[in-house]
């Protein structure tokens, strides 16, 4: 199916361009997603987040210490190891094949085709493109049949492993790329009755608790805190490799929330480069959330993830990204709108931190909606409230549940 014959439900009518934009609004227009683009149950118990910290510590002194003796007395035989872990990985792997994959999406979803960079740049040795084809296939298929079990509460009950929670991720991920092509950073905002795709990866034996800088908010409500699952073997090891070759996925529930404007329980996930085992939960630790012991891993992705951090600030709504944070086009209408208005309507549409990274469209729309009443028929300010509002809800769906640009999807679009 070709890109550009693919459009968002919701996603119709886009002003074209020239078209009137009232100067209260700054002259600018809310843009659909993919304009934005262009712009820009088994546990291991775990006392205190003081011990993971301090076993975390423990663990990078020791291999600092493992460095050091690599460079001196045991330099050669580590240097050998190394050398030995590339010609084994020469002899038993090979580049992966170029050129777009088939994949036909499940229950009858259509044909889809995505870059092959959403899978690791090396593979097994010998295996054909058909073949690398068939494995992509096949996670997504498992990803759509555990989603749909879980979300129809029919699941078997198994934990969550290591593969189930990668199949996830391939199948959320190449369902989005046949409509919006190739993206690495991105969020997903699915549909999640009862929690139970959440529940379902806090099962898994490598889950544990973290801090992360999106939808704050939901954080700290009880039992909400974010969550990581790392996946560091990848290479040509499918079942331990997420999508563009990301080392992690971050996950939290967002359960109904008339305060937080949520009508619904969901799930947010996103994949990233680098896990962080070792920050500390925002909403504090949860006794009942899941837990694991620190790893040779945890202090360089520690270090990674900062850097990342700091690295991506301001970049939420850049060019090829699928991310939560609100497009500049909707932020700066929506403040030149509230700027504008006349009480009492210009309180109302700044109820909710609507520019807040938990908030968003969704809280945006709720106010205008409720500034509409507050407003005198026919005059200029109802004009401007409803332009607003119109032009949010025909480039972006699923605005009920929308922060800024992320990848939704309803129990029904993955049915």
């Amino acid at each position: 199916m070709p890109h550009d014959q693919v459009q968002d439900a919701g996603q119709h009518n886009v002003p074209q361009q020239g078209a009137y934009i009232p100067p209260q609004l700054g002259g600018q227009l809310p843009q659909a997603p993919h304009l934005a683009q262009q712009q820009g149950g088994q546990q291991i118990p775990q006392p205190s987040i003081h011990m993971r910290r301090f076993s975390a510590v423990l663990v990078g002194v020791g291999s600092a210490f493992r460095a050091l003796l690599a460079v001196g007395t045991l330099g050669i035989s580590e240097g050998l190891k190394a050398l030995g872990g590339k010609i084994a990985d020469a002899i038993t792997t090979s580049s992966r094949h170029q050129g777009p994959i088939a994949i036909n999406l499940p229950n009858g979803g259509g044909l889809v085709h995505v870059d092959p960079s959403i899978l690791p740049g090396r593979i097994p040795k010998g295996m054909t493109q058909l073949q690398m084809q068939q494995a992509l296939q096949d996670k997504v298929d498992a990803g759509y049949q555990l989603v749909s079990s879980l979300t129809a509460d029919t699941h078997n009950g198994a934990p969550c492993t290591q593969k189930d929670m990668t199949d996830i991720m391939f199948f959320l991920q190449v369902k989005a790329e046949g409509s919006k092509g190739s993206f690495s950073e991105g969020a997903f905002n699915i549909a999640d009755p009862g929690g139970r795709i959440k529940t379902f990866l806090d099962s898994n034996n490598s889950a544990y608790q973290r801090d992360s800088s999106h939808i704050t908010a939901f954080q700290t409500t009880g039992g909400q805190g974010h969550r990581g699952i790392d996946a560091n073997g990848g290479g040509p090891n499918f079942d331990k490799t997420l999508p563009h070759g990301m080392k992690t996925l971050l996950y939290g529930g967002m359960p109904t929330n008339p305060a937080l404007k949520m009508p619904e329980d969901r799930l947010y996930l996103k994949i990233e480069s680098h896990g962080a085992w070792l920050t500390k939960p925002r909403g504090g630790d949860d006794a009942g959330g899941p837990h694991r012991t620190g790893n040779r891993h945890d202090v360089g992705a520690f270090l990674g993830h900062s850097l990342s951090f700091i690295a991506t600030r301001g970049q939420g709504s850049a060019a090829g990204t699928f991310k939560e944070r609100i497009p500049d086009t909707v932020k700066n209408a929506y403040v030149s709108l509230t700027e504008r208005i006349g009480n009492p309507a210009k309180a109302t549409l700044g109820l909710g931190d609507p520019t807040g990274t938990a908030s968003g469209i969704r809280v945006m729309l709720e106010n205008v909606d409720q500034a509409l009443t507050q407003v005198l028929p026919g005059s200029q300010d109802e004009k401007d409230l409803q332009f607003f509002a119109t032009h949010i809800r025909q480039n972006y769906n699923h605005c009920d549940v929308r922060f800024g640009n992320e990848v939704i999807f309803s129990a029904l679009d993955m049915a």
